[in-house]
């Protein structure tokens, strides 16, 4: 997968179908790097404002489909000659935070757990 990226995004969804996206991230490291042993950028900077806006678009949809009450982190593969990109792991819907999650928390300044748990107790983005 030489080409591909992964590009992460750290989504949250209130009751109301308001939906943020908290944060992007991008992998500096080749595809197949654990996101954990890869060096990570905040924001992403290989990727230009239509294709961040593609797949923050996609994933608001994700999130929706699955009616995520909270946070969801959605990892994708993306070929930037192609644009062609595949969602290669997701975790969220529930109050658990995937690792990639409390770093973007840390770096982004935004408690993303919190307002995922105020989110789950029926809280909405606007408060």
């Amino acid at each position: 997968m030489g080409d591909w990226k992964r590009i992460e995004y750290e989504i949250l969804r209130d009751n109301m179908d308001n939906c943020l996206s908290v944060v992007d991230l991008e992998s500096l490291d080749p595809m197949g790097v654990h996101s954990q042993d890869s060096i990570m950028v905040i924001p992403s900077q290989t990727m230009t404002n239509e294709e961040m806006r593609t797949l923050r678009n996609v994933s608001f949809t994700i999130a929706r489909h699955f009616n995520v009450v909270g946070a969801i982190n959605l990892q994708y593969a993306f070929h930037p000659k192609t644009r062609e990109f595949q969602v290669i792991s997701s975790s969220g819907g529930n109050l658990r935070t995937s690792r990639t999650s409390t770093v973007a928390a840390k770096a982004s300044g935004y408690p993303i757990a919190y307002v995922a748990a105020r989110l789950a107790m029926g809280s909405n983005l606007v408060e």
